[in-house]
């Protein structure tokens, strides 16, 4: 019975999603570590244009991805992060544990340069606000994201490294 209902549910979503929302699904399944149907569920919870966000980090905020920030007499405070949408946050951070499975990705790679210094699961919710950050500028420009693989982030690390030693100050 609930095999069933859960069918009729899935086709009847496929069939809004085919009339209204196809390219946009097709841009945020583009992601890494994203498919169709977590695509679909996102869609669902932020809709199609970002017009109802100013920013990028507003829609994280609003997710529950925002990183807080408890700073008293100059110490900064252990704090967690913000209870968001109860459904776009555990679907963005399973996205973010298949992205970094991966080997050779660019968000495998950030994830291993943030465990340098934070724990997996806070590494983990940072990528998840990267991603979201990423589906929402892809979603104003109504661009597909490029993989560019784990090589490039590397590249990108070894050339902020180098123009900060030459910074003058």
């Amino acid at each position: 019975h609930y095999a069933a209902q859960i069918e009729e549910i899935e086709r009847s979503t496929s069939r809004i999603v085919a009339d209204h929302f196809t390219e946009t699904v097709q841009i945020v399944d583009s992601v890494y570590g994203i498919g169709t149907r977590t695509a679909t569920g996102i869609v669902a919870e932020i809709g199609s244009s970002m017009e109802q966000f100013e920013t990028a980090d507003k829609l994280t905020s609003w997710s529950g991805l925002a990183p807080g920030n408890k700073e008293s007499a100059g110490k900064k405070r252990k704090v967690k992060t913000v209870n968001g949408n109860r459904y776009l946050k555990p679907m963005l951070l399973q996205a973010a544990w298949t992205a970094v499975r991966a080997k050779n990705t660019y968000w495998s790679a950030q994830f291993h340069l943030l465990t340098r210094r934070l724990p997996p699961k806070k590494a983990i919710i940072a990528i998840a606000r990267k991603m979201l950050k990423m589906i929402y500028n892809l979603l104003q420009k109504k661009i597909k994201y490029v993989e560019l693989g784990a090589e490039a982030f590397w590249q990108q690390i070894k050339l902020r490294t180098r123009l900060k030693q030459q910074a003058p100050f």
